[in-house]
């Protein structure tokens, strides 16, 4: 019996499998960074039980360091932290001016924040959404 690596990349040769080969993918998510929290950027396929298992996590965790509902479901690009997020962002990050079609969760998991403390850090309502061009504070409470 043999065995036959083919790496995951976009310039694979075609092979015809034979009875007794075997294909085995080396693809693994390459883990990042930010605020010093890891996060990977979700790939086509990914699903919360198939990531929870390879980077031996409970299934629920993910949902929690994302502030994800139950019912939420994955999309390719997208960041999915692998910890908690934190209170506030790096040093050097003290503000977030607002671009267009952002929304304030994708502004939290851009700088790895807790939405929680983005909405009281911006002296906002809870499920509201910043304007373009709005400041947000992302290190302190807004003056």
């Amino acid at each position: 019996m043999q065995k036959k690596i083919i790496p995951d990349t976009d310039t694979v040769e075609k092979h015809e499998a034979e009875e007794d080969d075997f294909i085995v993918s080396l693809s693994k998510q390459r883990v990042s960074q930010i605020n010093m929290i890891d996060y990977i950027i979700v790939k086509k396929g990914d699903t919360f039980g198939s990531l929870a298992d390879e980077f031996d996590l409970m299934y629920w965790e993910l949902f929690k360091y994302n502030e994800l509902p139950r019912d939420a479901t994955l999309a390719e690009g997208q960041i999915l932290f692998l910890q908690p997020k934190r209170n506030k962002a790096e040093l050097g990050n003290e503000f977030h001016l607002v671009k267009e079609g952002e929304s304030i969760y994708d502004i939290s998991q851009q700088y790895g924040i807790k939405l929680t403390r983005l909405y009281k850090m911006n002296m906002m309502k809870e499920g509201t959404q910043p304007k373009e061009g709005q400041k947000l504070w992302l290190r302190k409470l807004k003056n």
